[in-house]
């Protein structure tokens, strides 16, 4: 609480200025007359009238300064500028900090800072780490909002804290206090595709098996395996051109399909038919010239058919083993077994057909199923199912990238369209659209620099939190609003809840006295409580009082002082329990009051010198400080152990450890418990020194914080007044104050 002093010797009355007749100097006194009833506020517009020293005093903005005045020499004037003393209160911790990822980004939210609870808060600091160790985190941003959107990239880790700070750069602890908060970006579709492609054409054999080894096999197998060649007569050549081979089979179609093989020589057809065969379904005819040439040549073709067949197998078996077996990067054996299992029934009402090709590869199994089923000609139906750890489908272009692939159970599609699509849960990257319907859209934020519609069609739309830059409404209603800074050209109310102003008046009740030159303040002349404010934000004590008749002493110097302290009792002046609410009740009990101790602060900006566990400063400061008080430096705090003069200095002990560095300034708390009143402090001073013996009046007023920083908490206020203790001049006539008024009010 800092005061402003002038000098001054008491009030020099002006002469009141005669009207002017005409003479020599008519135009100019006129204009003099005018010219000073302007400064006086007489004529013209009030805000030209000039402010004179008196009347900052009489408004409290000003004291005056003792040692400045000039009895007779004229008046000196010294003003000091008001020193705004930071409020060092510790922002609150930070709660409610959650993490969530998208596909790049990290989107952060906490619960907001409610200014009813804190007024001095200023932004939130938003720290960053690749582990979870907060000792090397990096901030990253502050906001003073409760959310934040940290780009991180896809596949991406990282751990958060926070902590808020005030107006007055004071910080909260972090918020968590070790483990962070983290959260992991989603994996890139599209990495993640190329990746799977790599993995499935990097198998080992994969790029030999497509491009060497099965064009090898069909291409050696072509000459051995056996051709059907279906025709109405003799073949010469295969289909492709190529010589016939010996297990070659010509199926005649101008003979009711007969079969034909090729002869031992592979020089000509020979009919397929055996003459047993033809002796027991009544002819006599048969292939050769005896039956047992005939069997024979029989036997000979089944072994060459068998030997074909073996042949067929063993190029099967090889590429089995060319696929499926071999030796790991560890140099381990493994093998594998491919199966073709095929079954097709009749072609009846009730007929199946089912395809089955498996791969087992030491237990690690791919299959495809196919099966239809008719059911009776009821509802029939097909099945196609793979059994896979990954499915790709790619095409007969040179992509890197397979355009569908199946991993894990989850599905990857590299370009999709999609008509008519039901998406119970969905994470977009980025959404293009030129038009969204929707039963409702509900989303913890949406993120844009610009939302630009039209018109919101609903019969509510209900916001939980809103930034809105420039807003027209044309007729709005708001159940509850909490508004930091509202301009209201034109407000209608039906009820304001919580105190918006409070004030109580009081006057001297009897004759107030005190001894001339000695130094020692009177009681109290007039002394006003105003109880616990009724709204959370609670409001700023202001206290003016009037001192209509007291007698002085000529050539005396006279004190008055306006002091201030806090007063911890309800809003109705007791010391019963009020729970707050935030209701619209006429009353809502502020921030509530349960009979707990208030801390209050009394003295800031003290100069002094520090040494481990002492402060020395003047003597003739902080004479109200005693044990049990609070001494503290910014946000660091100590116990007062003692207070006392020693060889004209003040010594004030305290206990704990030392303060950090070398501070200069210190400030003072206390400790109000229940029903009580602190310390009084001087807020507001008046040193006046009388010119002559009469009757005077005098006017004071100030406010608790001279910051104007509202309090929570009720505030008493008095005013008293002194005579000096020296000077030989100074009177030594008992001193009576028979006339004064006062009032004190909150206001939010």
């Amino acid at each position: 609480m800092t005061t402003i002093k002038v000098t001054h010797q008491g009030a020099t009355k002006m002469a009141g200025i005669a009207p002017v007749v005409n003479g020599e100097n008519s135009k100019a006194l006129q204009a003099t007359k005018e010219n000073v009833e302007v400064l006086t506020g007489v004529r013209g517009n009030p805000l030209d009238q000039a402010v004179t020293y008196r009347a900052l005093l009489d408004q409290g903005i000003v004291e005056l300064a003792r040692n400045n005045i000039s009895i007779g020499g004229g008046n000196t004037v010294e003003i000091k500028n008001v020193t705004q003393q930071d409020d060092l209160a510790i922002p609150p911790t930070p709660t409610g900090l959650a993490a969530n990822a998208t596909f790049t980004e990290i989107l952060l939210s906490w619960d907001q800072v409610l200014l009813d609870n804190f007024n001095i808060y200023s932004h939130t600091e938003i720290y960053r780490n690749t582990s979870n160790t907060l000792g090397s985190a990096i901030i990253i941003g502050t906001t003073s909002g409760s959310q934040w959107t940290d780009s991180v990239g896809y596949g991406q880790t990282r751990y958060y804290w926070i902590r808020h700070v005030s107006n007055f750069g004071v910080k909260s602890p972090y918020h968590p206090t070790v483990n962070g908060v983290s959260a992991t970006t989603l994996a890139s579709v599209a990495a993640t595709m190329t990746q799977l492609t790599e993995n499935i054409t990097g198998l080992p054999g994969y790029s030999s098996l497509i491009s060497t080894t099965i064009p090898t096999l069909i291409s050696n197998a072509g000459a051995a395996s056996t051709q059907i060649i279906r025709s109405n007569s003799a073949p010469t050549t295969r289909g492709d051109g190529s010589a016939l081979q010996l297990v070659d089979l010509w199926i005649d179609t101008n003979d009711n399909n007969q079969a034909y093989t090729r002869n031992a020589s592979n020089n000509g057809w020979e009919k397929a038919r055996d003459s047993s065969l033809v002796t027991l379904v009544g002819t006599t005819s048969f292939t050769g010239s005896t039956l047992t040439s005939a069997i024979a040549t029989a036997q000979t073709n089944i072994t060459t058919a068998t030997g074909t067949a073996n042949a067929a197998s063993t190029s099967i078996s090889n590429l089995s083993a060319l696929v499926g077996s071999g030796n790991d990067a560890s140099g381990n054996a493994y093998s594998s077994s491919n199966s073709v299992i095929q079954h097709v029934t009749a072609n009846e009402n009730n007929s199946q057909s089912s395809l089955v090709l498996q791969t087992d590869a030491n237990g690690s199994v791919a299959q495809m199923i196919l099966h239809s089923n008719a059911s009776s000609g009821s509802s029939p139906t097909s099945v196609i199912t793979f059994r896979a750890d990954s499915f790709a489908v790619s095409n007969n272009s040179s992509t890197d990238v397979f355009p569908f692939i199946v991993d894990g159970g989850v599905v990857f599609m590299d370009t999709a369209r999609i008509k008519d699509g039901a998406i119970e849960n969905a994470k977009i990257g980025s959404l293009n659209a030129s038009k969204i319907n929707a039963g409702s859209i509900s989303a913890d934020r949406i993120a844009t620099s610009s939302l630009s519609f039209d018109k919101i069609n609903g019969n509510t739309v209900s916001v939980n939190e809103a930034q809105i830059t420039n807003s027209a409404v044309t007729n709005a209603k708001l159940a509850n609003a909490s508004i930091d800074t509202a301009k209201v050209g034109s407000l209608f109310a039906n009820t304001l809840s919580g105190d918006v102003s409070k004030a109580v008046a009081g006057s001297l009740a009897s004759t107030v006295s005190y001894q001339n030159r000695s130094d020692t303040f009177s009681s109290a002349i007039v002394e006003l409580g105003l109880a616990k404010p009724t709204h959370s934000n609670g409001w700023n004590p202001y206290a003016a009082y009037n001192i209509n008749k007291v007698n002085t002493e000529k050539n005396s110097w006279m004190y008055v002082c306006l002091e201030m302290a806090a007063w911890n009792v309800n809003s109705q002046g007791g010391t019963s329990s009020e729970t707050a609410s935030t209701g619209s009740a006429t009353s809502a009990f502020g921030n509530g009051y349960n009979g707990s101790a208030i801390t209050s602060t009394f003295l800031t900006g003290v100069s002094g010198s520090h040494a481990t566990n002492v402060i020395t400063v003047s003597q003739y400061v902080a004479t109200e400080v005693v044990a049990g008080d609070i001494v503290f430096v910014g946000s660091e705090e100590r116990t007062v152990t003692g207070n006392a003069v020693v060889l004209g200095s003040r010594i004030i002990g305290y206990s704990g450890s030392g303060f950090s560095g070398s501070p200069t300034s210190f400030g003072f708390k206390e400790s109000v418990s229940s029903g009580n009143v602190g310390k009084y402090v001087k807020v507001a001073e008046i040193q006046w020194v009388a010119v002559d013996t009469a009757f005077n009046d005098f006017a004071i007023s100030g406010t608790y914080n001279s910051d104007g920083a509202a309090v929570t908490h009720g505030v008493k206020a008095r005013v008293r007044m002194k005579g000096q203790s020296t000077g030989a001049d100074q009177g030594t006539l008992t001193i009576n104050i028979t006339s004064a008024t006062g009032f004190l009010m909150g206001v939010r």
